[in-house]
């Protein structure tokens, strides 16, 4: 008797995080292009989870030996583009987020810095690598505040205690909001812009 054979595929978008330790490398764990047919500027962007940390140097030191910089957001929707490879509750994109010691969520760095000697907390914000002024904002409430010599952005969910806006998760902000950061804080991530 001959039995024929039946074969089934099967196909999984996985993500494989190394061990942490000392050796772990970066990952690019999601990435794509906001083309100019669906109204965006032709870049390509990266999203980078680094299992130890990453300083916003390192991070931007990086993504300019690879041809790149760390994300310059200039608009809504490029914020929201660049957002929706790194959501925190989406697969791929949890691993780059943290919760802090005030249950907020940290996510990676972009490439917003604050000029030395700027009006705290909200003056002299710019761009790398250009030192372009930032004109598009999309602070946290109550965002920038320096808190803890806060001079470089990442993606933020702050937790809200009482009258979640839309946009909540289980009390978490789930909306693309910036936070200033410690340049030698260590989120989990960076975005790499590609012009």
């Amino acid at each position: 008797m001959r039995f024929g054979s039946v074969f089934i595929l099967i196909t999984l978008n996985v993500l494989i995080v190394p061990a942490m330790g000392s050796d772990s490398q970066p990952i690019v764990v999601a990435s794509g292009e906001w083309s100019k047919n669906n109204g965006g500027n032709g870049h390509f962007y990266e999203a980078v989870f680094a299992p130890d940390g990453i300083t916003w140097g390192e991070a931007r030191q990086i993504s300019e030996s690879q041809g790149g910089h760390l994300a310059a957001i200039e608009s809504n929707k490029e914020n929201e583009f660049v957002y929706r490879l790194i959501r925190r509750d989406s697969n791929r994109g949890s691993v780059l987020w943290y919760k802090d010691q005030h249950d907020n969520y940290i996510g990676p760095w972009l490439g917003g810095y604050q000029i030395s000697g700027s009006t705290e907390p909200n003056g002299g914000w710019a761009w790398t690598p250009t030192g372009k002024p930032i004109s598009f904002q999309n602070w946290a409430p109550n965002e920038p505040n320096n808190s803890g010599n806060e001079n470089r952005i990442v993606y933020f969910n702050p937790f809200q205690w009482s009258d979640c806006p839309s946009g909540c998760i289980e009390g978490w902000i789930t909306q693309p909001l910036w936070n200033d950061f410690p340049q030698n804080g260590r989120p989990k991530g960076y975005i790499i812009e590609y012009e």
